[in-house]
């Protein structure tokens, strides 16, 4: 499955190398290589070996950071070859059933058996091991076959599932729309007859922290704009989650998506499309100038990364035209993170800010490279 990709050597080596153990990818990395696509972050169970014994083993190889004796979690970095890797033991959960996905007690045991471990995940296309030694794919709960009939269904009950981690409906949305798969209809009627219970609160603290809605919105409208509406909105997470984007959300969606596919201007751009965070500002822009930054504030939008935040929303709330698409469609002189060391920001709304000044100032032909881009800003904000 793994064949051509460095993790298959590695890790077999590794099985050869260290005796006792055995070593797993786990998780999306399965999943995305039985589906073909791309594989990114990739997460290693391994099993069988202490943890003293795991932590010599690794440290032989790279850089080590040991994230407690609970989790039996290891952030590793190879000296060799710069890869990451999250490395874990088997591990019991024993959820508290508050919905909060802080609230769970967890203890690794390296001689658990794996499907023990599998067993705790939210769902059967994320509950698949492959085991590096020999090439077997380990999968408990049918996830391979799920991913043939393209469905979403959690493992287990799905009641509890969504009872233990209330973040696990927002995630079972996101999965359908980047997979463009369907919702087992077990699992759908469980994640709507829950959602009504998504906005609660613990010690004054709520159980789905509102960044975590914004990641998985964002993520969702990235991959499919008119899907990711039309879904969230039946789902009852708009209702709950997000009233303020109306009930006919789905329908400004989808014409700001036909605007923008039908509009000569952006297909002039050197033949780019509207750039992410245009068509993701875009989504919520039908709400007014005052509501949007609002909605901006109080998702903290902007801690997303994708670089919708107020003064975005702002801009585009009160009005966007052509013209304003196509500023916003040029190619930024700077990249956030460069923004972020020369003016020594931390990530959020005034690295946005920063950005929409600096592409103000693009468009006005007041700066046309790098090294200007650079001078601008140190002069507005370092005078």
């Amino acid at each position: 499955m793994f064949a051509g990709h460095p993790i298959a050597d590695i890790l077999k080596r590794w099985s050869d190398g260290l005796p006792g153990s055995r070593w797993h990818v786990v998780g999306g990395a399965v999943r995305d290589a039985l589906l073909g696509r791309a594989v990114g972050d990739i997460d290693v169970l391994v099993a069988g070996v202490e943890p003293v014994a795991l932590a010599k083993f690794l440290e032989a190889r790279g850089s080590v950071d040991f994230v407690g004796r609970t989790f039996g979690v290891f952030k590793f970095t190879s000296k060799e070859d710069g890869l990451h890797l999250d490395i874990a033991l088997p591990r019991r959960e024993k959820p508290a059933n508050t919905g909060g996905y802080r609230d769970v007690a967890t203890h690794a045991d390296p001689h658990m058996p794996i499907e023990e471990d599998l067993a705790r995940r939210d769902f059967t296309i994320n509950a698949m091991a492959w085991e590096a030694a020999n090439g077997t794919l380990i999968d408990p709960h049918g996830g391979q076959d799920d991913l043939a009939k393209k469905i979403v269904r959690a493992v287990g009950d799905p009641a509890t599932r969504f009872q233990e981690d209330y973040t696990r409906m927002l995630r079972a949305l996101r999965f359908a729309v980047q997979l463009d798969f369907g919702i087992d209809a077990k699992t759908w009627d469980a994640l709507r007859a829950a959602m009504a219970h998504v906005n609660e609160e613990r010690h004054g603290a709520r159980l789905v922290p509102y960044e975590l809605v914004s990641r998985e919105l964002l993520k969702s409208l990235k991959a499919d704009p008119v899907r990711a509406a039309e879904l969230w909105t039946d789902a009852g997470a708009v209702e709950a989650l997000l009233p303020a984007l109306g009930t006919s959300w789905a329908l400004h969606v989808r014409k700001a998506s036909k605007r923008l596919e039908e509009e000569d201007a952006l297909r002039a751009l050197s033949g780019r499309p509207a750039p992410l965070r245009v068509r993701l500002g875009l989504c919520f822009a039908h709400l007014g100038r005052d509501h949007a930054v609002a909605f901006a504030e109080r998702l903290r939008l902007a801690s997303t990364g994708h670089g919708v935040d107020a003064t975005l929303l702002r801009r585009l709330a009160s009005g966007a035209d052509v013209a304003l698409y196509k500023e916003l469609g040029a190619e930024p002189l700077l990249s956030g993170e460069t923004v972020m060391k020369l003016l020594k920001l931390e990530p959020g709304l005034a690295v946005g800010e920063a950005l929409d000044l600096l592409m103000d100032a693009q468009a006005k032909g007041k700066v046309g490279s790098p090294e200007e881009a650079e001078g601008y800003l140190k002069k507005r904000y370092q005078p």
